[in-house]
């Protein structure tokens, strides 16, 4: 029977972390000893029982959770995108939805290394990250030197010059 006192309730922690971070799911309001279903945005990453009091907290032993607990969820392998992002619980007993937690991806640049080559009237930018998918834009003061290169893992993946820059 859906817990009629209750509307199911998750919480997220931390609210701010990189990509290669983890997150834990802990909830209230859910069904006693009932079904639920754990979504990291369109992902579901998980499920499990709720305990007796229709709450859910943070496993401290993961590969072997008690009823009632969630383990910490490595965010590595969704390759979410920096920006905001949400969990939210079903109860499977007819609880519904509960609300949307939500977090921040936040960007990571290790190191960028610029090289001017004026005898051949380039430049080269060289790098390390780590921070999932990103954006990011290179200025020098008011002048924007790569409109855009998107970052995946560990290295510059694509490249879009804005041009116009002289070395």
């Amino acid at each position: 029977i859906p817990n009629a006192n209750a509307t199911p309730q998750v919480s997220v922690s931390p609210t701010s972390l990189t990509a290669s971070g983890s997150i834990q799911v802990t909830g209230s309001g859910f069904t006693p000893n009932g079904g639920i279903q754990i979504f990291l945005d369109s992902y579901n990453i998980g499920s499990l029982y709720a305990k007796s009091d229709g709450s859910f907290s943070e496993c401290t032993t993961p590969y072997s959770c008690p009823q009632g607990t969630f383990p910490p969820t490595s965010l590595d392998p969704y390759g979410l995108a920096v920006g905001q992002h949400y969990v939210r619980g079903l109860d499977n007993s007819g609880g519904g939805y509960s609300n949307y937690a939500y977090f921040t991806i936040t960007p990571t640049m290790y190191s960028v290394t610029i090289t001017a080559d004026s005898s051949r009237g380039y430049m080269t930018i060289d790098g390390t990250t780590y921070g999932g998918i990103q954006t990011i834009q290179l200025a020098a003061g008011s002048h924007n030197i790569a409109a855009s290169f998107i970052v995946s893992g560990y290295q510059f993946s694509s490249w879009s010059s804005s041009g116009g820059v002289s070395v």
